[in-house]
């Protein structure tokens, strides 16, 4: 007997699968890593007689993979000079949350385990913190939170009670505390709102006042367009009646001319 080393594919069409070896790694597999996500790949050997008949099996494994696809690949990341992914949430909406430097393992997974479900935007950064490329993802799940103030709020909206347990750990904080903390926080958002809407209406005077300076300007443009062509009408109203008289008065000295001889020879009789 020889024992010759075959592909899956190079078997004959009659033969059945053979039966997998018991558990432990098959013979001659080996291990392909990206990013990401890992995929053993396995080769069948098999013990065959002179004439090429297969009579038994040595091991075999089926593929296997684990894990999710990285937010960027790596091609990308190359590309584009990546060197870490900005989070972003914005349902619920609490704004900047970190960055993932390991590029390799930033999959969904690792953004639930460390921020939980929600809507994220994912902005690839350069050394320099350029945006080269974004992407967002919805990902199932109740948020985990950075920020207490976002929490309570976000917890207020869906009628989750307030107690210490259940705001982000801070048990040492009383619900007295969290309801004097979350009226600062609404003074803090109405001011922000009356500032805001204070300087519109600046803008909007500044805006109208301009708006006034600028027809203004524009009639006086117009006024003083309109002056100069009456003006220019009136000169060459001028100019054509000047040419007219001057026309008429050569005609007139021109019959002078042609009567005196006659009047002359008249007077003579």
């Amino acid at each position: 007997m020889q024992t010759d080393v075959l592909d899956r594919d190079d078997l004959p069409e009659d033969v059945a699968d053979p039966p997998k070896r018991a558990p432990g790694r098959p013979v001659g597999s080996k291990t392909r890593s990206g990013f990401g996500k890992k995929v053993v790949q396995t080769r069948q050997e098999f013990v065959t007689d002179a004439s090429g008949n297969v009579v038994s099996d040595i091991g075999a494994a089926d593929d296997d993979e684990e894990g999710l696809p990285p937010i960027f690949d790596s091609k990308l990341i190359t590309q584009n000079k990546i060197t870490k992914i900005r989070v972003s949430r914005s349902v619920p909406d609490e704004g900047f949350l970190g960055y993932m430097s390991d590029l390799e393992n930033a999959t969904e997974s690792a953004i639930k385990d460390q921020w939980g479900g929600g809507t994220y935007r994912l902005d690839g950064v350069n050394d320099s913190g350029q945006i080269q490329k974004t992407t967002s993802r919805k990902i199932a799940g109740d948020p985990k939170f950075e920020s207490i103030a976002a929490e309570i709020s976000w917890k207020r909206s869906r009628g989750i009670p307030l107690t210490p347990a259940t705001v982000n750990g801070e048990k040492a904080m009383s619900t007295a505390d969290i309801l004097i903390m979350f009226k600062q926080m609404e003074a803090e958002k109405a001011k922000d709102i009356e500032e805001r809407d204070d300087r519109n209406r600046r803008l909007r005077e500044e805006t109208e006042k301009q708006r006034r300076i600028d027809e203004e300007a524009t009639r006086a443009r117009l006024a003083e367009l309109d002056r100069q062509r009456r003006q220019e009408e009136r000169e060459h109203q001028e100019r054509m009646r000047k040419s007219d008289q001057d026309a008429e008065d050569r005609r007139r000295k021109e019959d002078d001319d042609r009567e005196r001889p006659r009047k002359l020879d008249d007077e003579e009789r």
